[in-house]
């Protein structure tokens, strides 16, 4: 039960879910945004073919790079695996790819159905999906610098 708490919690406050939010508000309280914003895409079918595929390309980055999160090649590895709490690290790891799955659904979804980005519900939809995306694998790539860096330290300390 904790650990689905704590899945919870991860998704709720989440870096992802916040921009997620500044969308949502954005999207209620100045529509006007994405209505000028939509108004510049007319006639833009493959630079938004593109755009569509850009979660699709940061999951990729995302599995490629699960293994220097997970099993980091470093000489106190086991460290980490022997850590009682590393679920939290493969709980998020899972949650980052649920968050780019997503991403991908919404995107190609909207592109492969030719939904208008004209109209505003739609844009800030792709939008958000786009910078959601991207601020997943952000987190992702600090992740795993932090792991290694407390591997590091560890190293030095002892």
């Amino acid at each position: 039960m904790k650990r689905i708490w704590n899945l919870f919690i991860t998704i709720a406050i989440s870096p992802e879910t916040l921009v997620a939010l500044v969308y949502v508000l954005l999207y209620m309280r100045a529509p006007q945004i994405f209505q000028s914003l939509g108004a510049q895409t007319r006639g833009n079918d493959e630079s938004i073919k593109f755009l569509a595929l850009v979660p699709v390309a940061l999951l990729s980055l995302v599995i490629h790079g699960r293994k220097d999160l997970l099993f980091p090649g470093h000489p106190k590895n086991n460290l980490l695996q022997e850590w009682p709490e590393y679920y939290h690290i493969q709980d998020r790891f899972w949650v980052t790819v649920l968050f780019c799955g997503v991403c991908i659904f919404l995107t190609v979804g909207i592109w492969a159905l030719h939904l208008p980005l004209t109209k505003p519900r739609w844009l800030a939809i792709f939008l958000c999906s786009i910078s959601v995306s991207v601020v997943t694998y952000f987190c992702f790539l600090n992740a795993t610098i932090q792991v290694r860096r407390i591997l590091s330290k560890q190293t030095t300390e002892k």
